[in-house]
């Protein structure tokens, strides 16, 4: 790698591959529970659909209480 005058890059310095690597799997970990909150929201959205479309479905005679 080349050094133009004074600079030093980020790459050069000893503890970059470690640093590297910690922020690949803090961002992982990040990731990973973002996706785990989004598989918890989809399965209560898809409960709550479930539920409306058998409430919807259900014969206007049968439905004994309006507000439940």
């Amino acid at each position: 790698m080349k050094n133009v005058g004074n600079k030093r890059y980020l790459e050069s310095f000893k503890v970059f591959p470690y640093i590297a690597w910690f922020v690949i799997i803090v961002f992982s970990y990040f990731v990973y529970g973002i996706t785990k909150e989004l598989q918890t929201v989809t399965n209560q959205v898809e409960a709550q659909t479930v539920f409306l479309e058998t409430t919807v479905n259900t014969p206007i005679n049968s439905v004994k209480n309006f507000e439940n």
